[in-house]
């Protein structure tokens, strides 16, 4: 469960106007974990190796302000200060353990209004990224997961740069485009993977450099077109144990790629309600690049290339709107590795995609 409360403040400042924004949010959650034997399912009596109450929880102060320095110039800016503590009571004796992680998070972004359809943007902050409650779960003894709360694993800080562009080349089409930088110290990467039990440590230095850009057109009123790719490199910066520095991360893909091409029998200019009226069908063409499977990028998994297709039909209900859908997914029935299990021991690192599979739907939407 969890509360937040936020203020809204709308003022100004030396004759430029200000929007304010700041507030609490509050997070606690609570896993009751138990592992043992099992056969067919069921618990085997006295074979329990696991027994413990695992809680989370998160405090946050935030603050942000957004005004326009200039008539071409806005400024955002903000802070936040964040505390998240991890505990685990083992009813065994053998690990309990709690930790408490604290940092600040500042941000920094500048937008120049060059035209109104093309903004161009810069924008710098910090990150903060702790453990999560499945991570800590093991803890690493002579290369084999121990049941043992892992109190060792500290939190990731990371400097976050970017620029980009916002453009708006014509009422039926809109393109973005951004570049970024992501130096990160002690990243939270996957260790040793054994039989399902997964432990982790911190790298001590990572950087992502990357590129992403979408794009979508509409041709006419009742055919468009979607483009949404990412590439990226991710390296390791420094000697991590036995990875060398200049290796790549696994299990992050070198280029994603998400294309959509779409007809649909109400026109655009009807509203976004009214698209959804009508029949609708397409394709879709997703491509992924070359994932590394372990730190050493002695294993890895050839990109992909799938296609997709979809049709849907949807009535309105008074106020309401029902719309039924089918999608057939991997069209062509390709094999092909879906993902990986970083750094699995006994080399078993490749899942494999769905075959060729398909959905049918009903999908209700009702106005209160």
């Amino acid at each position: 469960y969890g509360a937040g409360l936020q203020y809204n403040e709308k003022t100004a400042l030396a004759g430029r106007p200000v929007q304010l924004v700041a507030g609490y949010d509050y997070d606690y959650s609570t896993d009751r974990r138990q592992g043992g034997g099992a056969i067919n399912g069921q618990q085997t009596p006295g074979n329990v190796t696991r027994n413990e109450d695992n809680r989370s929880q998160n405090s946050d102060f935030f603050v942000q302000a957004t005004t326009l320095a200039t008539d071409k110039i806005s400024v955002i800016t903000g802070l936040r200060s964040s505390t998240v503590s991890l505990t685990s009571q083992d009813y065994m004796a053998t690990g309990s353990g709690s930790v408490t992680y604290r940092a600040n998070s500042p941000v920094l972004g500048l937008t120049y209004h060059a035209t109104d359809r093309l903004n161009l943007y810069a924008n710098y902050g910090k990150g903060f990224e702790t453990p999560t409650l499945a991570e800590v779960a093991y803890t690493d003894v002579g290369g084999t997961p121990t049941a043992k709360f892992n109190p060792n694993l500290i939190a990731s800080s990371s400097k976050h740069y970017e620029i980009g562009a916002k453009w708006l080349p014509s009422q039926m089409s809109r393109v973005d485009l951004t570049a970024y930088q992501i130096d990160s110290s002690d990243e939270l990467v996957v260790a040793n993977s054994v039989s399902g039990q997964t432990t982790y440590m911190n790298a001590s230095s990572t950087r992502r450099r990357g590129v992403e850009l979408s794009a979508n057109n509409w041709f006419t009123p009742h055919v468009s077109a979607l483009l949404s790719s990412s590439w990226i490199d991710a390296t390791y910066t420094s000697n991590t144990g036995n990875v060398a520095s200049g290796n790549k991360m696994p299990g992050i893909p070198q280029h994603f790629v998400f294309s959509e091409l779409l007809w649909t029998s109400q026109a655009l200019g009807d509203g976004k309600r009214a698209a959804m009226r009508g029949t609708r069908a397409g394709f879709e063409f997703v491509s992924a690049g070359r994932l590394y499977a372990n730190d050493t990028n002695a294993d890895s998994a050839a990109g992909y290339n799938a296609l997709n297709a979809k049709v849907s039909q949807g009535w309105t209900l008074g106020s309401s709107l029902l719309t039924a859908y089918a999608r057939i997914d991997n069209l062509t029935d390709k094999q092909y590795v879906g993902s990986v299990i970083v750094n699995q021991s006994a080399k078993q690192f490749y899942e494999p995609a769905p075959g060729r599979n398909w959905t049918l739907g009903l999908r209700l939407v009702m106005s209160l």
